[in-house]
C-alpha cells in the first residue's frame, strides 16, 4: 500500500540492504533522468557562444539538440519547418582548424551559398566547415575575431539557406 510517508534510509549514506540499495539506486536514476532531459549542458563557454545561443533562441525559438552521447559538446540547431541544420556549435582544439595551439574553443558552422565560399573563407577567423560539406558549410572561430553582429547576419543567412533545401 502506498503512503506519502518519506523512506528517509535512502538518505542516510550507512544504511544497507537490498530493499534500500535497490531504492537508492532507482532514485539516483530518476534524478539523473531528470536532470537530463529539463536541462541544457554547459558546455560552450565563450561569451560569443552564449550570446549566440540567446540569439537563436529568442529569434528561431531555437534550441541546442546534442544528439551524439560520443560527443556531448557537439550540439546543432535545426529549421522546424523541414528538420535541416542551419547551424552546429561545437567545442574542439585550435589544431583541427590548421592552427598551431591546443588551445580548446568554441565553433560555429553555418551554412552558406556556395558560390561565395571562397570569398568567406580567410583560414584565419572563418574556415571550410568543420566536419561538414566544405562547399555550403563555413567554420568561425568564436573568439571576438569575427563581431558578434557579424556572426547574427551570418546565422539568419545560414537559417534563410536552409528553408530552401
Amino acid at each position: 500500500m502506498e503512503n506519502k510517508d518519506e523512506y528517509i534510509l535512502v538518505d542516510i549514506q550507512d544504511s544497507i540492504g537490498e530493499f534500500v540499495g535497490k531504492l537508492r539506486e532507482e532514485y539516483e536514476n530518476e534524478l539523473k533522468n531528470i536532470i537530463e532531459k529539463c536541462t541544457v549542458p554547459n558546455v560552450f563557454k565563450s561569451e560569443q557562444s552564449k550570446e549566440i545561443i540567446k540569439y537563436i533562441k529568442e529569434k528561431y525559438n531555437d534550441d541546442l539538440e546534442f544528439l551524439w552521447k560520443k560527443f556531448p559538446k557537439n550540439a546543432i540547431w535545426r529549421n522546424k519547418a523541414n528538420k535541416k541544420w542551419y547551424g552546429a556549435l561545437l567545442v574542439l582544439q585550435k589544431r583541427k582548424l590548421k592552427i598551431d595551439s591546443e588551445e580548446i574553443i568554441d565553433i560555429i558552422d553555418l551554412r552558406y551559398q556556395k558560390e561565395r565560399i571562397k570569398d568567406i573563407i580567410d583560414n584565419d577567423k572563418v574556415f571550410p566547415g568543420y566536419h561538414m560539406n566544405k562547399n555550403s558549410w563555413i567554420t568561425i572561430k568564436l573568439d571576438n575575431s569575427v563581431e558578434t553582429e557579424r556572426i547574427f547576419e551570418l546565422i539568419d543567412n545560414s537559417y534563410n539557406l536552409s528553408l530552401n533545401l
